[in-house]
């Protein structure tokens, strides 16, 4: 397909929001995982969990990992998934950027004004 041809139009899907579907959260990715047909990823969430009720822990307690999240996507899926979050990554890197050069501009403003 050569520049100036366009892509060629998907008709718009419409979104059926089923309010039974639970929400999860997850801050830790476990794993990826391509086999070739789908893309599995598997996210959980960090936790300190005592070793019994109402007692003080013994020693340090270390963080486990409780699997929240199994996600299987199709490579067509995947592909839009890469997609959004690529932007979302560049939206935030920008935000970041900018909030630095305010930082920066205000300290300089001090510096002048001190």
């Amino acid at each position: 397909m050569s520049r100036n041809e366009e892509a060629p139009q998907q008709d718009a899907l419409t979104v059926v929001d089923d309010a039974t579907v639970k929400e999860l959260y997850a801050n830790k990715l476990i794993s990826t995982m391509f086999d070739g047909g789908a893309l599995s990823i598997t996210m959980g969430v960090t936790r300190f969990v005592p070793e019994q009720i109402e007692r003080e822990p013994k020693g340090p307690r270390q963080p486990q990992v409780h699997v929240t999240t199994r996600l299987t996507l199709s490579p067509a899926g995947a592909i839009e998934l890469t997609k959004a979050l690529t932007n979302i990554l560049s939206s935030m890197s920008k935000v970041a950027a900018s909030r630095l050069e305010e930082k920066a501009a205000a300290k300089a403003g001090d510096v002048e004004t001190g």
